[in-house]
């Protein structure tokens, strides 16, 4: 199984992305680990971008 550590960060969106676009393999799972302490920024970037990686 393959899982990806997604902090939303440059380098984990990126390889969700690449898997998403068929670059890399596929993921079996991402997971986020919210400790609620995220910056506002990062949320937001999330919601705008996980039903696209999800649909993927």
């Amino acid at each position: 199984m393959r899982y990806l550590s997604l902090g939303w960060g440059v380098q984990s969106f990126t390889l969700a992305a690449m898997a998403a676009l068929g670059e890399l393999p596929p993921l079996d799972a991402a997971i986020h680990a919210d400790t609620t302490h995220e910056r506002g920024a990062t949320y937001a970037f999330a919601q705008k971008w996980t039903t696209w990686i999800e649909r993927r």
